[in-house]
C-alpha cells in the first residue's frame, strides 16, 4: 500500500524501483539487555531508523491529513484553521469542542483499520488544557478510540516536546536532562577542565552537539524568565 501511495505521488520509476527494492527480503533483530533475538521477516512498515522512512511515512499518511484539513473541527489561531499537528507518525490531534475530537479520533481509528495498522495505545492520550483565565474543567473528557476510552495523562511526548498541561516547566526539564546527558558523554573526548580540550574548541563541540539539545522547542513554548534563569544555569 505505501508503494503504492508512493507511486501514485508522481515518484520517478527508477526512484520507485530503488524504493520497492530497499523494502524487500527485510529481516530484523530484537535486542533485550545483552540478548539478541533470532532474524524474523519485516513484512510491513518502513525501515527503523531508515533516511527515507519519515519522508515515506509523510506519503503514506498525506491522506488522512488531507481529510482532517477538509474538515471543520478543530481550533482556530487567528484566522488560521488547525485541528492537527503531525510529523510523520507523530500526530497531534487539537479541538476545544470534546464532540469534535471525538469525530476526529474517529477518522484517525478508521483510517489505520483500512490501512491495516494499530494506533498504539500507550502513546494514545487524552491532554486536558485549560486556559489560566478559565474556570477548571471538574469533569475529565472523556474520548475513545477503538470502543477503548483513551488514558488522560497530563504530559505527552509530540515531535520531541514534552507536552503537558505545564508545557513550559516540563519541556525545560527535559532539555536539562538530555543536554547534561550529551554533556557527560563529551567527557572523555577531553570536553573538561584540566588537561582537557583547547577551550575553542570544546566551545564549538558545546555549541554543536549540546546547545542544539538544550535550546530545543523553546520558540514553541515561549519560556518564562524562571526557566530561562535554569537553562543558563543548567
Amino acid at each position: 500500500m505505501l508503494l503504492r501511495k508512493v507511486y501514485i505521488s508522481g515518484t520517478d520509476p527508477s526512484s520507485w524501483l530503488l524504493i520497492d527494492e530497499i523494502h524487500k527480503n527485510t529481516e530484523s533483530r530484537i535486542k533485550w539487555s545483552t540478548e539478541i533475538s533470532e532474524k524474523f521477516s519485516v513484512l510491513q512498515g518502513v525501515k527503523q531508523g531508515g533516511l527515507l522512512s519519515a519522508d515515506l511515512y509523510k506519503v503514506h499518511i498525506e491522506d488522512l491529513l488531507n481529510t482532517f484539513e477538509n474538515t471543520t473541527s478543530g481550533c482556530e489561531i487567528g484566522e488560521t484553521f488547525i485541528n492537527a499537528v503531525a510529523c510523520a507518525d507523530d500526530v497531534a490531534i487539537v479541538s476545544e469542542n470534546p464532540h469534535e475530537l471525538q469525530y476526529l479520533v474517529n477518522i484517525a481509528a478508521q483510517y489505520s483499520e483500512d490501512h491495516h495498522y494499530l494506533l498504539q495505545p500507550q502513546k494514545s492520550v487524552v491532554i486536558q488544557v485549560q486556559p489560566s483565565n478559565r474556570k477548571k474543567s471538574e469533569d475529565p473528557v472523556r474520548i475513545f478510540i477503538n470502543n477503548n476510552a483513551m488514558p488522560i495523562s497530563d504530559k505527552s511526548p509530540h515531535l520531541g516536546i514534552l507536552r503537558s498541561t505545564t508545557t513550559q516547566d516540563a519541556t525545560v526539564e527535559q532539555n536539562i536532562t538530555k543536554s547534561r546527558r550529551a554533556a557527560y558523554s563529551l567527557m572523555s573526548a577531553g570536553m573538561h577542565g584540566e588537561n582537557g580540550l583547547d577551550p575553542s574548541i570544546a566551545i564549538q563541540l558545546f555549541k554543536t552537539f549540546v546547545q542544539p539539545i538544550l535550546t530545543y522547542g523553546l520558540e514553541v513554548i515561549l519560556p518564562t524568565s524562571k526557566n530561562l534563569l535554569k537553562l543558563e544555569t543548567f
